[in-house]
């Protein structure tokens, strides 16, 4: 009876020293908190153990705070960075003003990722494509489009969600829907931080910017869409549970909704529609030139530590350099969270891994598979490659960097929030209750709107400078 009481006070010492030696051997990494809710913690949880069971000893958690703030995650760093086993990643400017400080030595660089193509399509039933027989390229193809389809059926041809695309992605649906026609395209997208609110323009030349209020055909744009709605060839609706789809004919949707999980997964009445039975058709795809943001990284991560921590984190990054393990914590496991077909990567509908946001902070474009969903039209790498042969971009990455210096500074930002907000909610009311759509009601609100802007008009010369400046 003795002997087994020893035996089993022994092997009860090893296992506690066992679990000692694992927890010292544990890197726990923290990720910035990009949005509330369970399902960053629950994806932590499920990389860990994955990582766990290749063999390496990694524990992932978002650092959750209140204000989901920067500056809060900047001092729980200074509060824990003194801690074993502890690393942190972050963009790498707080970073650099941690070092600054003297909190942190080093450095490592992490990730750096471009912001994925986005442009306005339409998603047309086969079927209707197929009757149509042509392609659809401009407003005026489109508009062609709805009025012989309303002309057919005697109903709406045409939806869109305008509460979405006029805030998540920026700009308004409206202007990019007529606006290359006129001559003019959006440059949010080289500002992926400022989209919904710097609302700046150039023409095709590159060589003259506009603000939205400067637009020389922002009045024609606003009434030609009221003119689409009034004639019944367009619907808006709300992403909820219960608004169907498949109603239509056609929808006015983002290339970034098949490209971003999350993009979809915040449209519930669109990701539940069949694809396969969709043509993509998108708009001015190779008329627009492309973005430098598409191919210059939009975002730059770092990961910091303590001293004492170092050896784990270098261990982690050697780890993440070999091919599969870096997917494995990208794309999750084969046959749960993908599948593998002709050397492309299909993610699997029902893994909710690809949600997971803060992956987006390990990206290594060098080490990245080909990726598509499984549900998609069946022409939309087609449609794609057709974007990545528009015009070169405009505007060098280095100017766009000091013009992403001018944007963030509060005088320029507060009337750039200022004029996007009122613009958003007046729109928003023509779309979603039309009877309060009229002519009079737009000219009205564009009256005001194009009324003197100083702040914004300083801010656009100053911007010209900068990006047309030889």
């Amino acid at each position: 009876m003795k002997k087994n009481l020893a035996l089993l006070l022994s092997l009860m010492l090893l296992f506690s020293l066992s679990s000692i030696s694992l927890a010292e051997d544990t890197l726990t990494v923290y990720l910035p908190q990009f949005t509330v809710g369970n399902s960053q913690e629950e994806s932590c949880d499920y990389a860990s153990r994955m990582l766990h069971a290749s063999g390496i000893n990694i524990d992932f958690r978002v650092y959750i705070s209140e204000d989901a703030g920067t500056n809060s995650y900047m001092q729980f760093i200074r509060d824990n960075i003194h801690k074993d086993n502890i690393a942190f990643v972050l963009n790498t400017e707080p970073l650099e003003f941690l070092k600054e400080e003297g909190w942190i030595d080093e450095i490592h660089s992490l990730s750096h990722t471009a912001q994925p193509l986005n442009r306005l399509a339409v998603l047309i039933r086969n079927d209707v494509f197929s009757q149509w027989g042509q392609s659809i390229r401009t407003a005026s193809e489109l508009e062609a489009f709805l009025a012989w389809r309303r002309e057919e059926t005697g109903k709406a041809p045409c939806t869109a969600s305008p509460f979405l695309y006029d805030r998540m992605y920026g700009g308004f649906l409206w202007l990019n829907l007529f606006l290359p026609e006129e001559g003019y395209f959006p440059i949010n997208n080289e500002f992926p931080a400022l989209a919904s609110a710097a609302d700046f323009y150039s023409d095709f030349s590159g060589e003259n910017l506009f603000s939205f209020a400067a637009l020389p055909a922002l009045s024609d744009c606003a009434l030609r869409y009221l003119q689409w709605i009034e004639k019944g060839w367009m619907d808006a609706y709300m992403p909820t549970p219960r608004t169907q789809l498949a109603q239509y004919d056609a929808v006015i949707v983002n290339t970034e909704d098949f490209l971003m999980p999350l993009m979809l997964r915040n449209n519930a009445p669109l990701s539940a529609l069949d694809f396969s039975e969709y043509t993509l058709q998108i708009l001015y795809a190779q008329d627009i030139p492309r973005f430098s943001s598409e191919s210059v990284p939009a975002s730059a991560y770092g990961i910091c530590s303590g001293e004492n921590a170092q050896p784990l984190v270098d261990n982690f990054l050697a780890w993440l350099e070999q091919e599969n393990n870096y997917r494995l914590l990208r794309y999750g496991a084969e046959s749960t969270d993908y599948r593998v077909e002709d050397d492309a990567w299909i993610i699997l509908p029902k893994s909710g891994y690809s949600l997971w946001e803060q992956r987006v902070v390990f990206e290594n474009i060098r080490l990245e598979p080909p990726v598509f969903r499984e549900n998609l039209p069946a022409n939309f790498r087609e449609e794609m490659q057709l974007v990545s042969e528009a015009p070169a971009p405009l505007f060098p990455a280095a100017k766009l960097d000091a013009a992403a210096d001018l944007l963030i500074r509060e005088e320029v930002l507060l009337p750039a929030y200022q004029l996007s907000s009122s613009a958003h909610s007046f729109w928003e009311r023509i779309y979603q209750y039309r009877t309060a759509a009229s002519e009079s009601a737009i000219t009205q609100w564009l009256d005001t709107v194009l009324q003197p802007h100083d702040a914004l008009d300083e801010t656009l010369d100053e911007l010209s400078m900068l990006l047309l400046a030889e």
